[in-house]
């Protein structure tokens, strides 16, 4: 029997966005195409977890004669009562899993490589959330056929 080589990647969904803006930064050609693979499986991701928060914020708010969410300055507005911070705190604590193919195992080691090198500003928390990040990329236990980051400048002959 052939054994599943793909390994995941676990993270809570508010994990997400701060990956990608960490990994937002200027690069060398080879690291942006491995970035590039990357946000291949996580873009859709993001664009889920987007949309289901829109469908939690226009189920949750005010509601006008027509049945549409009243708007104040584009930011949908909620009555005190509101379920729609616990039910978005629901969807930003769920698990995001990021499967990473047996093509794409060798890419483990750079990406975590790539997050190390980043030169994004962050705040505390997200600070606190990149150090989870990591975590979640140890605990996929990589094998020692994965890469490492490629070198920043081009080797010297």
């Amino acid at each position: 029997m052939k054994k599943n080589m793909s390994k995941t990647l676990i993270l809570k969904n508010s994990m997400i966005v701060t990956l990608a803006k960490v990994l937002n930064y200027g690069m060398t050609f080879t690291q942006g195409r491995l970035r590039g693979r990357f946000f291949a499986l996580l873009t859709p991701k993001e664009q889920e977890l987007d949309k289901n928060r829109l469908e939690i914020c226009k189920k949750c708010s005010i509601k006008d004669d027509k049945g549409e969410p009243v708007m104040k300055n584009d930011v949908f507005t909620f009555a005190p009562d509101s379920e729609v911070y616990k039910e978005l705190a629901d969807l930003f604590n769920e698990d995001c899993k990021i499967d990473f193919l047996p093509s794409m195992r060798s890419d483990i080691g750079g990406l975590k490589g790539l997050i190390g090198l980043s030169t994004v500003v962050l705040e505390p928390m997200e600070i606190a959330q990149v150090e989870a990040i990591l975590e979640a990329f140890d605990s996929m236990q990589p094998s020692s056929s994965e890469s490492e980051l490629p070198p920043l400048e081009p080797a010297t002959v």
